[in-house]
């Protein structure tokens, strides 16, 4: 009866022992599969990160170019310069808005030897305002731009613009709309005491009286969470409750110009 017993053991035990190597066997297999996977997935993960790099290299060089294109941009207005306040006629031509313009530079700026020829082209920036509905007031006149022969001419009538203080004329720089959009958002920035351009440069002098160069919005300190706004009436916003827009529009950057340029008469 024993013998019995220790055979029907050891025959339970041979069965044990093929078990455990059948899941020795599935384990090492397991393993083997969760091995592939690992180097399947760490493949996967090196594709993912360089499509990563990739985007991000494509993101930084579509930013350079655009602020290339920007540079070239501002470049190819050294010439020009940018008059507001020329009272404007019905069926104005080029050679009006030209004799208007050197009356103004020669008159007020006192630049008597300019002359016709110095001026390369003319002419009135946005389309032709209407008269207001219920007030019946005029049109306000289109800034003229004015680009001239040479570099030189432009940034003697900028030098001498301070003339034009306390009249109802203004010189300012010909900005590009991206510069112009970031001369908007300094002069909004309630860290920012005051900005202005220079030569297509935009300028500003921070709450600390620190002065710096900007050439994009994360130059400056980051607004508030949730601020999208000023936090506080700014310049333009003090001049909205005067009557102006109260938000600049991209589509018609030319009559924004026209309405937030006179801000920069401080600074000329």
């Amino acid at each position: 009866h024993l013998e019995k017993k220790l055979c029907e053991m050891s025959v339970q035990l041979n069965k044990a022992c093929t078990t455990v190597d059948e899941l020795k066997g599935e384990i090492f297999e397991l393993k083997q599969d969760n091995s592939v996977l690992r180097t399947e997935l760490d493949k996967y993960k090196q594709k993912l990160q360089k499509a990563e790099e990739t985007v991000a290299e494509a993101k930084t060089q579509a930013l350079i170019a655009k602020r290339r294109a920007n540079d070239l941009g501002q470049y190819g207005r050294r010439n020009n310069i940018r008059v507001i306040g020329i009272p404007e006629t019905e069926r104005e031509t080029t050679a009006d808005c030209e004799k208007k313009v050197l009356s103004v530079l020669r008159v007020k700026l006192g630049l008597k030897d300019l002359m016709d020829s110095d001026i390369e082209a003319c002419h009135r920036a946005g389309q032709q305002g209407q008269p207001g509905a219920q007030t019946e007031d005029p049109p306000r006149p289109r800034p003229m731009v004015v680009r001239f022969v040479n570099r030189k001419a432009a940034e003697a009538i900028l030098y001498h613009r301070r003339k034009l203080k306390n009249t109802s004329y203004l010189i300012t720089e010909d900005l590009t709309p991206a510069n112009f959009s970031l001369l908007s958002y300094s002069w909004d920035h309630p860290e920012v005491e005051d900005a202005w351009s220079k030569r297509g440069n935009i300028i500003v002098k921070m709450k600390d009286s620190k002065i710096r160069r900007i050439v994009k919005t994360s130059d400056l300190p980051g607004l508030p969470l949730g601020t999208s706004t000023p936090v506080y009436p700014s310049r333009r916003g003090r001049r909205d409750r005067r009557g102006g827009p109260s938000r600049r529009s991209d589509n018609n950057l030319d009559k924004d110009m026209s309405d937030v340029e006179e801000t920069l008469a401080k600074h000329v």
